[in-house]
């Protein structure tokens, strides 16, 4: 039934999977500082971009992991371990909340000759640091592409949906939002036939089987943060798919420049550059 296929895909953006996504660097950098000499790798990125999930997938060794927003008393814990490899995420907030007692856990780890490895969002030290880049907007979509093919479900989210959910989260690099994100369309999506099964068991093989009421559409991922309706056919995407027509000597700038005279016209609240590359590129 589709329904199954809606629950798999949901349950693929899960965040027990130990699927790593465009991380082959990382990886390589995290693996051989394990095995060198070094006692001290300080791993930067934004919100989303991996740091943890790589981390602690990436090593194979048995190591302590600590989040510095869930224990009080890491200098302790620490002392009563005895990993070799010590793993400790929001690193940054921990340095500089609680300034002494972190230079004094690594100067014990580093008598002791136990590795560490730091996780932070931003961390301002004069050391080198493994930076993990923002992932892009093409590195989302082919990142959903391959979670869709590999669930078989590629009717219940197309690649048009996948690139403009791409385009809008690329911005932030954040694919753990994205994901999030997703999970909750087809969260929204399962709950609908599930009560459409328990209203009317007689759908059962007409729609959901079909998937009528299971394929997710461009209406259910909400990408347009400003409220406004974003379906085919409403002002917007008639406007920009009209000036690409009867503009096609015009640049996507110049386009946009008469989208915006067109919205001022009209009183209407334009869309910001992102959304309306969204659109331009669905038409162009």
């Amino acid at each position: 039934m589709a329904i199954e296929n809606l629950r798999r895909l949901y349950n693929s953006f899960a965040r027990h999977t130990n699927q790593i996504y465009l991380r082959i660097e990382e990886m390589c950098a995290i693996n051989s500082f394990v095995k060198s000499e070094k006692l001290v790798l300080h791993i930067c990125g934004n919100p989303g971009t991996g740091k943890t999930h790589v981390t602690t997938n990436t090593l194979k060794c048995e190591f302590m992991y600590i989040n510095y927003y869930t224990e009080k008393n890491i200098f302790e814990i620490i002392k009563k371990s005895t990993s070799l490899v010590v793993v400790i995420d929001e690193f940054d907030k921990y340095y500089h909340e609680r300034n002494n007692e972190c230079l004094q856990m690594m100067a014990y780890l580093r008598k002791k000759n136990r590795k560490i490895i730091t996780l932070s969002n931003n961390l301002r030290m004069p050391s080198e640091a493994l930076f993990f880049k923002p992932y892009t907007s093409l590195d989302m979509e082919l990142i959903l592409k391959q979670k869709v093919t590999e669930q078989y479900t590629e009717e219940i989210l197309n690649n048009t949906l996948i690139k403009m959910i791409s385009r809008r989260f690329g911005p932030s690099g954040d694919l753990r939002s994205l994901f999030k994100h997703i999970q909750d369309v087809i969260a929204e999506k399962i709950l609908i036939a599930e009560s459409q099964i328990l209203g009317n068991p007689s759908t059962i093989d007409s729609s959901i089987k079909t998937c009528n009421h299971t394929n997710i559409a461009l209406q259910d991922i909400q990408i347009d943060k400003n409220g406004f309706s974003d379906q085919p056919g409403n002002f917007h995407h008639e406007t920009i798919r009209s000036l690409i027509s009867n503009s096609k000597k015009l640049s996507k700038i110049e386009i946009y420049s008469k989208y915006l005279n067109e919205c001022h016209e009209m009183k209407i609240p334009s869309y910001d550059r992102v959304d309306f590359n969204i659109i331009y590129d669905m038409y162009n």
